[in-house]
């Protein structure tokens, strides 16, 4: 069963590692949520996509498992894509047969960015760096401001993705409960998420910045794009 997210878009999951709970256990992770209900997404999403999708789409590793464990298998099993792109929140990127996507998590404790001060030379390598948005106090948004002016340093793209909670969130200001493709989550009302944007982009003078799904409340990719568009500019460097 294909991730309804991608629906109609130029984007196919493979994750090649066999399928089991991810041990980072990131807080409301949608990839173990599904493992412990062993959903049909979870009962397919390790399976290798038809040789159709391979050769038409894009194919995204590991959204939800990490690319950097069972590392030896990803690489073993993906080398060979024509087109793709791996998923990870571990800062070990370089050597991957492909662009990469850092995730940058927020802790229970508040976010804890990863000192990628030695990695400054590879960071051309990335695709883009995901910034989770755990809530939107001012504090938080002036953490995830401070980090984006750093990417922003190097030109580094950022995507902003706003997390959405089972339960109440802590800081529930600016949450609503709706629907979200196949569930009911808390999720931030388009205000919320336009306005926060909107700070980001004055507060942290970055140019190159998004927000997955975008701020209308469409959140496939299909309409989306910024995975597509990132995906095929990061090859342009290659050239």
């Amino acid at each position: 069963m294909p991730n309804k997210k991608l629906a109609e878009s130029n984007l196919v999951d493979w994750i090649p590692q066999r399928v089991k709970r991810c041990p980072l256990d990131c807080p409301e992770c949608y990839y173990n949520r599904a493992v412990n209900e062993n959903t049909e997404w979870i009962q397919h999403v390790g399976d290798r996509p038809s040789d159709v999708d391979i050769q038409t789409k894009i194919v995204r590793v590991n959204s939800g498992l990490d690319s950097n464990i069972e590392r030896k298998i990803v690489v073993e099993q993906t080398r060979e894509l024509p087109h793709k792109f791996y998923n990870t929140s571990i800062p070990q990127w370089i050597g991957f047969p492909g662009p990469v996507v850092l995730t940058v998590n927020p802790g229970w404790c508040g976010y804890q960015f990863h000192n990628l001060a030695g990695s400054i030379g590879f960071l051309s390598q990335l695709m883009f760096v995901r910034v989770l948005v755990a809530d939107v106090t001012q504090h938080a948004l002036n953490i995830i401001a401070r980090e984006i002016r750093w990417y922003a340093r190097f030109n580094v793209p950022v995507v902003l993705t706003f997390m959405r909670y089972t339960g109440m969130p802590t800081h529930p200001s600016g949450y609503t409960m709706t629907g979200h493709i196949d569930h009911e989550w808390w999720c931030p009302t388009i205000e919320t998420k336009r306005g926060t944007y909107a700070e980001l982009l004055s507060n942290a003078s970055h140019g190159d910045l998004y927000v997955c799904g975008g701020l209308e409340g469409d959140e496939r990719c299909a309409t989306c794009g910024v995975c597509e568009r990132l995906y095929w500019r990061s090859l342009e460097g290659d050239e």
